[in-house]
Formats: structure tokens, C-alpha cells, sequence
């Protein structure tokens, strides 16, 4: 997940696969573009919380974007937001928000939750806790949306936190999901942009050729890649990336003739002879059963269009590791505040992550204040600081120091 400040996205990878599609939504429109498939909704620190007309508490789809954004910004923002109940309850810090940068104002942030907390009969702090589980439900749902509902146990998956908001919210929803495991990124605040950087070169090419698959003519194939694969060379040849750096994977979009789901499937060359097209039909009826849990061998397959994907490594880099102390080493300890877990004021110790080396271990409730996020650690998850700075919390039970 990659929670911003006005929206989550969601994406299951499983076997280290991407997954694309062409069925994505926005709203009630279709956009029938390859892309990766990314669930993205409503649900950031900015996302204002409000009591709908059967007298409920809703967070978000709204937002209170950068301008003028929560109301501890101090900026003109009113509504009660996501980021107003984190500080409250003591997750995020009023004096180290990115770094010291913005100072926060818990005052502004009370102010705001009393819009709701009043009308539902409760206490500031509870309204915040309210806040708080009421867009980590709504989270943990829009997980499900892509595992549970497409026949995956969410529990055979780490659960992987990134964005600003990201590692505040990632515990909290993994407990919902009984999620074993949760990774923060070394550069949690910086996911996307990261990805971005560390992604290979590439760019994507595709040519419809609608036809049954006992009547594929393997030429006209070959020729609507060779059309593809100069496109490709001509436009990296003038970015500076020379012929011999480039590689080419070929796919095919296939479906069952008169059904709907397409299918992608990895083709062997760009020739398609017999024995190609045999293998291709072997991998589209078994890609078929993984996805759908079914096959229907007897009947007719039909091509829809052809794809090319034509990429260029970027340079090899490595991320930066850490030094490593033994487990039992006491670093990091910046110091302690009330923050509320379960219902309760705990006096929670909160540790510098610019201090914390690999091989630091220690058990929840606890805050890791990082200069662009900070890393919520519930008392049901341990936390194991890895070589290259990511946080992995295991859930061990909640208060169980033996229960590792």
C-alpha cells in the first residue's frame, strides 16, 4: 500500500509478478489502457472525517489536500482529518513533523475532532480513536478488493507500507487482516517516487490482430512485430540507448471465443510456428485455470492483440546497508509520550530512526520517528531493524515479550 495524504493505493504482487490490466475504473468509466493494476482509494491524512444522515462516522473521500490541509497545520483548515486523530493520539509528533519543519498544533487538531466527537457522545480522544479505526476498516477493506475477493488468503502475504501516512496506519490494518507480516521501507515516504527512479527503461507496443487461433496467419505475426521492434530501436536510439542494450518480451492478449476475461500470455518469438502456437495454447489454457480456476480445453481460442515490451536496464545500484549491533543493544531511545493503544493512555517509548542500526529489536507499543513518516509499532508486533533500514514488524500477540 501507498498512503499519501489524500489517497491509498492498493496492489497484490504475488510470486514477484506485476500485475496489469486493461479493466480499470475511475468512477463509472472504463479506461481500457494497459496498466498496472492499482487499486486507489479515498483514504489519506487529509482525509476529513464526517457524520453522515443515519448519524455514523465516514472518513473521507474528501480531502483537505495540501491547501489548507489539516487543521493542525494551522493553515485555515476547520474539518477534522486523519492526520488531526494521529496526533492526537500521540502517533505523529507535534514538534518533528518532517523533521521540525512544521510545527503542529494539537490545539487546532482537538478543535477539529470536536466537530464530531460532540454530536456522537464522545470524548475528544475517543473521536480520534474512531478516526483512526474507522479509515483503517475502510483500508482494509479496499485490501480485500484485491486478494480476498480474487480467491487470495490475505494471511499467505506481508503487507508492505509506504507513503507518508503509510507506516502510521500499516500495523494497524494488518491486525484487522491478521496479516503476519509488515515491511517499512527504508524510503517509505518516498515509495513511488523511488520506484520510479529504480525502475528499468521501457516502453510498451501493441497491435490488434483479431483472429481464431486455427486461422493465425504466423507471417502477419512476424511482421506486425518487426514493425513494433523498429519503433522500439528508433525511439531509444534517440534517447542515446544504443540497439545491443534493449530486450524484448512478447505477449499475446487470448481469450476463450465468446467469453469476455482476456488473458495474457508470454510468447515464445515472434514467429508463432505450429509448435509455438501449440505451446502458446498449452500456457493460455493453464494462465486460464490460475486465474479463473477453470479451463475449457474443448473450446475455440481466439488472438486479440499482440504485444511487444521493449526495455533497458538502468545502471545496477545497491541501497545503502546500515551498521549492525546485537538485539539487545540499547540505542535510539529518544524519549517516552502518552499515546493511546487499545483504548487506553500507554506511556510508549519513541525511538530516533536516524540512530537505529540493523539487528535493533524491540517489542510494541512504540513510535519510530523517521524525518519524512513515522512507524506505528502496535504492542501485538515486534520490530526487527533489517541492513538496509527497513523496519519488519511480526506479529507475536499482543504484550507476549516470550512469544517471539
Amino acid at each position: 500500500i501507498d498512503m499519501g495524504g489524500t489517497s491509498l493505493d492498493v496492489c497484490l504482487i504475488r510470486e514477484g509478478e506485476i500485475p496489469t490490466t486493461t479493466e480499470s475504473w475511475v468512477g463509472e468509466e472504463r479506461v481500457a489502457v494497459k496498466m498496472v493494476d492499482i487499486h486507489s482509494a479515498g483514504a489519506g491524512g487529509g482525509s476529513i472525517a464526517w457524520i453522515d444522515s443515519l448519524g455514523l462516522l465516514r472518513v473521507g473521500p474528501h480531502s483537505a489536500g495540501a491547501e489548507p490541509g489539516p487543521a493542525c497545520y494551522s493553515k485555515g483548515g476547520k474539518n477534522p482529518t486523519v492526520t488531526d486523530a494521529d496526533l492526537l493520539l500521540g502517533y505523529v509528533p507535534a514538534d518533528f513533523f518532517l523533521g521540525g519543519e512544521i510545527q503542529l498544533s494539537p490545539e487546532r487538531a482537538e478543535e477539529a475532532v470536536k466537530q464530531v466527537a460532540h454530536p456522537l457522545g464522545m470524548t475528544v480522544a475517543q473521536a480520534a480513536q474512531a478516526i483512526f479505526t474507522t479509515v483503517n476498516s475502510f483500508m482494509a477493506d479496499q485490501i480485500t478488493e484485491v486478494s480476498t475477493k480474487r480467491g487470495y488468503d490475505i494471511r499467505d502475504f506481508a503487507l508492505v507500507g509506504g507513503g507518508g501516512a503509510g507506516p502510521v496506519h500499516a500495523a494497524a490494518i494488518a491486525e484487522l487482516l491478521s496479516i503476519p507480516t509488515v515491511v517499512i521501507p527504508s524510503i517509505a515516504a518516498a515509495y513511488s517516487a523511488f520506484g520510479m527512479f529504480a525502475m528499468d527503461i521501457g516502453r510498451n507496443f501493441a497491435r490488434s490482430y483479431i483472429c481464431g487461433a486455427k486461422r493465425i496467419d504466423s507471417e502477419r505475426v512476424k511482421q506486425l512485430y518487426q514493425e513494433m521492434e523498429a519503433e522500439a530501436l528508433e525511439g531509444f536510439r534517440s534517447n542515446g540507448i544504443p540497439p545491443e542494450q534493449v530486450v524484448f518480451s512478447r505477449t499475446a492478449d487470448m481469450r476463450y471465443v465468446g467469453q469476455f476475461h482476456e488473458v495474457e500470455v508470454e510468447l515464445s518469438g515472434a514467429n508463432l510456428t505450429a509448435s509455438q502456437l501449440e505451446d502458446t495454447l498449452t500456457k493460455f489454457h493453464e494462465r486460464h485455470e490460475e486465474l479463473y480456476t477453470f479451463s475449457m480445453l474443448w473450446k475455440s481460442v481466439e488472438f486479440l492483440t499482440f504485444r511487444l515490451r521493449a526495455t533497458a536496464a538502468r545502471a545496477p545500484f545497491r541501497l545503502r546497508e546500515i551498521g549492525r549491533v546485537g538485539p539487545d543493544s540499547a540505542i535510539g531511545l529518544k524519549r517516552r509520550r502518552s499515546c493511546w493503544f487499545d483504548g487506553r493512555e500507554v506511556d510508549t517509548p519513541v525511538y530516533d530512526g536516524t540512530q537505529l542500526l540493523a539487528g535493533c529489536r524491540f517489542h510494541g507499543p512504540a513510535i519510530i520517528e523517521e524525518t519524512t513518516t513515522t512507524v506505528v509499532i502496535p504492542a501485538s508486533f515486534l520490530c526487527t531493524v533489517d541492513q538496509w533500514k527497513n523496519y519488519l514488524l511480526t506479529r507475536v500477540g499482543k504484550g507476549n515479550e516470550d512469544d517471539e
